[in-house]
């Protein structure tokens, strides 16, 4: 007897996936696992100089506060876990890119530039990057295993070599400390670069005077001499 009549259900079809077809499917937790792996993945053409590229151009046009990891991400098109595959945090990632716009002068030092050459890289890299350089500064300063005084490790770094090629450490911070101020009040320096050139003992100008000794200098201790003061006019 036929048993559709009765309306009994038509035997199912096999539908036994063959072996060699199972063995090449994944359960679906590994399937999205390993598709968030792969989003999550710096894309090829993401490098640490585009990072550094977008989020300069991020702080100077949306300042720190305005500066996030996910809006730097939305202007490079990517994940925001690729950019966490190169820096811990937002922190991290600003002062790295504080020591970057500064490692040309670094450099420039230890493969022998003058002095002068190097305080005009330095002052050029300030005044073009200028909410940078000022962020620099209290990035070092709120470091709780900062130095004492603190400093960002490029400055530290540039001021160490003039004061190796100068042998005088003082005059070498004194030299930095006024192309500092320079920079902050947004004046230029003038002569800066041929008094970190010339010898100290050809350098016509008052002696620096520390805290409390303003009243203790005398006339002798000033390289200016008496017929030279004469001719200053009234």
């Amino acid at each position: 007897m036929d048993p559709s009549a009765e309306g009994s259900a038509p035997p199912m079809s096999n539908t036994t996936t063959p072996p060699h077809m199972a063995s090449q499917r994944l359960p679906l937790d590994r399937v999205m696992l390993a598709s968030q792996q792969a989003s999550d993945r710096p894309r090829p053409s993401l490098d640490r100089q585009q990072i550094f590229d977008a989020t300069l151009a991020c702080l100077n046009d949306q300042g720190y506060d305005g500066t996030t990891i996910r809006r730097i991400a939305g202007e490079l098109g990517c994940a925001v876990g690729s950019i966490y595959r190169y820096f811990r945090d937002k922190r991290d990632l600003l002062v790295e890119l504080g020591d970057r716009e500064l490692s040309a002068v670094e450099r420039a030092h230890a493969a022998g530039a003058p002095i002068d050459a190097t305080i005009a890289m330095y002052r050029r890299a300030a005044d073009e990057n200028s909410v940078l350089y000022r962020l620099m500064f209290w990035l070092a300063a709120s470091d709780p295993n900062a130095a004492d005084p603190p400093m960002p490790r490029s400055i530290a770094a540039i001021i160490a070599g003039w004061a190796q090629t100068l042998g005088d450490r003082d005059r070498a911070e004194r030299m930095w400390a006024q192309l500092h101020g320079s920079i902050m009040l947004g004046k230029p320096l003038p002569g800066a670069a041929e008094a970190a050139s010339e010898p100290e003992p050809a350098r016509r100008r008052l002696p620096a005077l520390r805290v409390g000794e303003a009243g203790k200098a005398t006339p002798a201790e000033s390289p200016i001499d008496a017929d030279e003061l004469r001719r200053v006019p009234a």
